[in-house]
């Protein structure tokens, strides 16, 4: 795709929210999965300064009944991966769905009020113009929420497309979308296929942005949805070239204790 062509996707992609907005490909589970007797590791168990102890949601996908949907249609395929004893979660779009350039996949476990949820997210392929991310404070129906997305595209020369982060919130029954962090540069943010770390803290109506352990930013919003669930998402790489890259998902995790 030319540079001049690859301008257009913010565009594209925008078109595709406000018709329908962001997909939802598979129902969530009612109860926690197994994820969450794992051993302990560098999140479990979690005991915060406050005293509070919370071992959350902790899932390195090694298991591959965890609870993580698991789709194959016309758009996209998800799956556990396994091999060499580290497990992945493998988000590979095949299709572009116009209608809704985002495909999110919530994890496994109860909403929450305050929380803090992160994951670790790379690229296989060329990332291209694809966001992936954590998506949170979501209503339990899935009609609303938040996207806490990262480009990862490795040339600086496509500079719309690299070291950025930014967050949407949108509303399918709606179509609405707006962005409450707009794509922002951030050295923070390891471009190509290496693995970066994304983490949202959401206390009251406040949630605030780390990458790599480097905060971002603390935003303020009186409507966050509580409680809410959380899960992951990506966009595909490119409208004209859909299975130019694929996302891999490890440690997930979410819980109720925050420290401040």
């Amino acid at each position: 795709m030319s540079k001049a062509l690859s301008k257009l996707w913010p565009i594209l992609m925008l078109l595709g929210f406000l018709s329908i907005g962001i997909i939802s490909l598979a129902n969530r589970p009612a109860t926690p999965a197994s994820a969450v007797d794992l051993l302990p590791g560098a999140y479990l168990p979690y005991a915060s300064k406050t005293g509070c102890v919370d071992p959350g949601f902790f899932d390195t996908f090694d298991d591959p009944a965890s609870g993580w949907p698991i789709v194959d249609d016309n758009w996209v395929k998800t799956q556990y991966l396994t091999a060499n004893g580290n497990g992945l979660y493998r988000i590979a779009p095949k299709e572009i769905d116009t209608n809704a350039p985002y495909y999110v996949f919530f994890a496994p476990t109860n909403s929450r009020t305050d929380y803090v949820v992160e994951t670790d997210i790379r690229w296989t392929g060329d990332p291209g113009v694809s966001v992936g991310g954590i998506v949170f404070s979501t209503k339990p129906d899935q009609s609303e929420g938040y996207l806490f997305g990262i480009y990862a595209n490795p040339d600086p020369d496509y500079a719309d497309y690299y070291q950025k982060y930014g967050v949407l919130k949108y509303n399918i029954q709606s179509s609405e979308l707006t962005f409450l962090v707009l794509p922002t540069t951030s050295t923070a943010i390891i471009p190509g296929n290496e693995f970066n770390h994304l983490k949202v803290t959401l206390e009251g109506d406040v949630f605030t942005l780390e990458i790599n352990g480097v905060e971002l930013d603390t935003v303020y919003d009186p409507n966050l949805n509580s409680p809410s669930i959380v899960g992951v998402a990506m966009t595909p790489p490119d409208v004209f070239v859909p299975n130019q890259a694929e996302l891999r998902v490890d440690n997930f995790h979410v819980t109720s204790c925050i420290d401040n």
